[in-house]
């Protein structure tokens, strides 16, 4: 009769199946949360020691919840110790994102839960004390961009673009007239002419995608540009140094 009453009493100590339960999704639901910080610690730490942080948030006017948000800063690593701590961080962190993207320095992470998406973005370059570039960004569900506005050119970047595109055309006139001549030449000469053909069209492929690239930060990164209104046209100049 003891030797139950003792059994039963040791049994009573040990929790509950419920409770082991409760404590295991307690601990698995605080495992992503955990995993997402370790980039944001190292964020902290960097920003500390005084490194400029870029940062834009925008809130929802009524309930004032945040629906969007950018964190950028850019260093120098000494001896390539953040460097190594961030992509260690990458790599941890890759395990539980649902979109990882990984190639020659860059390093691109995506997260989703019920608030919206968080993006992790890391760029390295060079050696010994490379420089990093890192970015994160969170977008509410239901957060869409202000398309009200148009995007017009700035008198600097308009300029640009045009002298690269005025030294392309004459660049291809050139090849045009050494073929329209219809002159013999000798092989050589052809496989100049039609490098330099290839070389111009590459060039203006370039300058095409450097503008589409411009427009797609114009939209993905408002806050690098100054927008003002004139005689009805809307105009994005970027600010100096971003």
């Amino acid at each position: 009769m003891n030797q139950q009453m003792n059994l039963k009493k040791r049994l009573s100590t040990l929790p509950s199946w419920r409770s082991m339960v409760l404590v295991a999704a307690c601990l698995l639901s605080f495992a992503p949360v955990a995993a997402q910080q370790k980039i944001d610690r190292l964020m902290d730490e960097i920003e500390s020691r005084g490194v400029d942080v870029n940062t834009v948030i925008k809130r929802d006017k009524k309930t004032g919840k945040m629906t969007y948000m950018t964190r950028q800063m850019t260093f120098r690593s000494r001896k390539g110790n953040y460097a190594k701590k961030l992509e260690r961080a990458f790599d941890e962190e890759s395990r539980k994102a649902v979109l990882v993207n990984h190639s020659n320095g860059r390093y691109k992470l995506e997260f989703e839960d019920a608030e919206g998406n968080t993006s992790y973005y890391m760029l390295t370059s060079g050696k010994g004390e490379p420089t990093v570039r890192l970015c994160k960004s969170f977008r509410g569900h239901g957060y869409t961009e202000d398309k009200s506005y148009q995007f017009v050119w700035d008198a600097e970047t308009m300029k640009r673009y045009r002298e690269q595109m005025e030294r392309v055309r004459k660049q291809m006139e050139r090849v045009r007239k050494n073929f329209s001549e219809g002159q013999k030449e000798k092989e050589k000469r052809v496989a100049e002419a039609r490098e330099q053909a290839a070389k111009a069209q590459q060039q203006a492929a370039k300058v095409r995608a450097e503008m589409d690239a411009l427009q797609r930060d114009m939209k993905e990164h408002p806050e690098r540009y100054d927008i003002s209104k004139k005689n009805g046209a809307t105009i994005i100049i970027r600010k100096k140094g971003m």
